[in-house]
């Protein structure tokens, strides 16, 4: 049972913040109070919706358009129909449930203890009993979903292998390509002469591993790279994480292609195209388990659409 409860308060995050169950009409306690809607049995009023509106602007995330208000107000209606159709169903909370919903809330918003937690209940104006039973109509109207919409979403492993091939873009790893360098150094201050006979040298090296001399002789005879230790080895480079001259040229040859020398602040490079990594995209094992729960999702939140839009469409619903 607490595997089952732990699934569904994962997909629906419950907040002590912000609770969109709004407590029962209390005619007693607020004589003069306008009611925005009907939903079902149950009436909204002007103070709950207010209330929410507050909160929300509390914790930083202002409601002030006429639409954002709207929101706020469907969502109570939809919340007081699905406890309404959860009851009618005979769906029920246990104070297990209840207890580890609790503890969901403490642990999701780091709260250190259960006083903690009543503490901030207070602060909202509400009491600890109305808070738990608010609490035990949301996980009701949770455990309604899950049973009328969650258990109608299947899934094929020829949609998820449909899902990855037919994006490419999404899986795609970035192009890179693994090279080793012959360096020769060029200091600042370096004189013309020195610096042309550098050039010379390099032009001589480059048309050596042309003529086919192993690249890694070349590198333990001229290279005064610290690479040499690793023959030359620089690794693996993706577009742009060189210089624009070096990254045009790399990316531009093919597989054991020599670069023509390329000079840059520390001297004269030339480059040996090791391997390729082009156009590849990530294996789909590695993959599947969030294609999976990605379309999981959006079939259940469709799934859960046309079932709400179905539920208002047989409950009594009016708006003042």
């Amino acid at each position: 049972m607490k595997n089952f409860l732990k699934q569904f308060l994962n997909l629906f995050t419950i907040s002590f913040l912000v609770l969109m169950i709004a407590p029962p009409f209390n005619r007693a306690a607020t004589p003069i109070d306008r009611v925005v809607a009907i939903a079902g049995n149950e009436v909204i009023t002007q103070s709950q919706l207010d209330r929410i509106i507050r909160t929300r602007k509390d914790i930083g995330d202002p409601v002030e358009a006429v639409g954002d208000q709207w929101e706020i107000l469907r969502q109570l209606i939809e919340e007081q129909l699905l406890i309404q159709e959860a009851r009618a169903k005979g769906i029920t909370v246990s104070d297990e449930e209840v207890e580890f919903a609790l503890k969901d809330i403490e642990t999701r918003n780091r709260i250190p203890n259960r006083e903690a937690l009543k503490q901030a209940v207070s602060r909202d104006h509400m009491s600890w009993q109305q808070y738990v039973e608010n609490l035990r109509n949301q996980v009701m109207a949770i455990k309604l979903i899950s049973r009328e919409v969650n258990t109608m979403v299947s899934l094929s492993d020829e949609e998820v292998k449909n899902y990855y091939h037919d994006h490419p873009e999404v899986f795609a790893l970035p192009d890179r390509v693994k090279v080793t360098q012959i360096l020769l150094r060029i200091p600042k201050n370096t004189s013309e002469t020195i610096e042309k006979q550098i050039k010379e040298k390099a032009e001589a090296i480059y048309t050596e591993a042309r003529s086919g001399t192993d690249f890694i002789q070349l590198v333990q005879e001229y290279s005064e790279g610290r690479e040499k230790r690793q023959n030359g080895d620089l690794g693996f480079f993706k577009k742009g994480e060189l210089t624009p001259k070096i990254d045009a040229e790399i990316f531009r040859l093919k597989e054991g292609e020599i670069t023509a020398p390329i000079r840059t602040p520390l001297g004269i490079h030339i480059f040996k195209i090791e391997k390729q990594e082009i156009g590849k995209m990530r294996p789909f094992d590695s993959v599947k388990d969030k294609i999976k729960e990605k379309l999981i999702a959006e079939k259940t939140d469709r799934q859960r659409s046309e079932w709400i839009s179905e539920l208002w469409k047989r409950s009594f619903v009016e708006i003042k």
